[in-house]
Formats: C-alpha cells, sequence, structure tokens
C-alpha cells in the first residue's frame, strides 16, 4: 500500500481544518447576532407635556406620545397606556387612557395625542406614565415617567427613554 504523498495528505487536512473554522465562525456570528438583541423589538418613546389654565378650577394637561421602532425587525404593539398622577398636593390617579397598539415596521414612528380637561385647579405637579405593551411577551413592554411642573402654564416638558 502506497502512502498518500505529503501534498494530497495536508490538503485533506487543511480542507478539514477549513470546515471548522467555518462552522465556528457560523456559530460565533450568531451568538455575536443574538447578543446584540438585534432578534428582539426596541421602541424610542418621548413624551410631550403642556398644560393650559381653562378656569380657576380647571387645568388642560396635553400629552403627545411619540413612538419609534429604532430596532431592525417589526414590532406589535398591544395595549397603550397612559395615566396622570397627581403628586402634588395629594397623590392620586387624575386621569387614565387606554388605547390599542398597531404594528410598526423598522423605522416606522407614530404618536398618540391624549387631551385631559378635568385636571383641577390646585393640582401643581403631575406624573405622566405611558406603557406600551409588546403583543409578541403579554404583559411586557416599554414604560416612560415623565414629571410635569403645571404651575408653569405654557412651558413644556419632554421625556425620553428606550
Amino acid at each position: 500500500m502506497n502512502p498518500l504523498p505529503f501534498r494530497e495528505r495536508a490538503k485533506g487536512w487543511l480542507d478539514l481544518l477549513q470546515v471548522a473554522l467555518t462552522i465556528a465562525a457560523i456559530l460565533t456570528a450568531g451568538w455575536w447576532f443574538h447578543r446584540q438583541g438585534q432578534n428582539r423589538p426596541h421602541l424610542k418613546v418621548e413624551h410631550r407635556v403642556t398644560s393650559r389654565r381653562l378656569s380657576p378650577d380647571r387645568q388642560l394637561l396635553v400629552v403627545d406620545v411619540r413612538m419609534s421602532n429604532v430596532g431592525s425587525i417589526p414590532l406589535s404593539l398591544g395595549e397603550v397606556k397612559i395615566k396622570v398622577y397627581e403628586i402634588l398636593p395629594e397623590g392620586r390617579v387624575l386621569a387614565y387612557s387606554e388605547q390599542r397598539g398597531k404594528a410598526l415596521e423598522p423605522g416606522e414612528e407614530t404618536h398618540v395625542y391624549e387631551e385631559f380637561d378635568q385636571i383641577g385647579g390646585d393640582v401643581s405637579v403631575v406624573r405622566v406614565y405611558s406603557f406600551f405593551e409588546n403583543s409578541a411577551t403579554r404583559g411586557r413592554g416599554w414604560d416612560l415617567a415623565t414629571i410635569y411642573d403645571m404651575g408653569e402654564p405654557g412651558t413644556e416638558a419632554v421625556g425620553k427613554g428606550q
């Protein structure tokens, strides 16, 4: 039996090494992709809050919530909830809004606009809280809270989160 020449043996080993390195590279790329969160939805959220005094005992609170899909995969929003909590003088829920969300493609933006016109004239500081449910994971999602001083009508508070 003739042994294979050195060149043919080396070529066989190099081919095997190339296959092994290709498999390792594919596995490493998959691991890196997973660790970067590229396979999960990413939502950027922004509150814009303003107010106006309607009468001595009533104020209007305007909440504009902008949402942007900054990820690389589509995401579907379930419930979109906005709550307004009074911080001063008491500490209770003043207003509540709930809507159905929508699907957002990567790079797409949408917003929810709410006017709460039954805010008491004595309320001076509120906390605007919003929650955006990820339809793929019921009960989990994104949230953002913004503190707003109603003592300065016409000013705008901007809260941002991701």
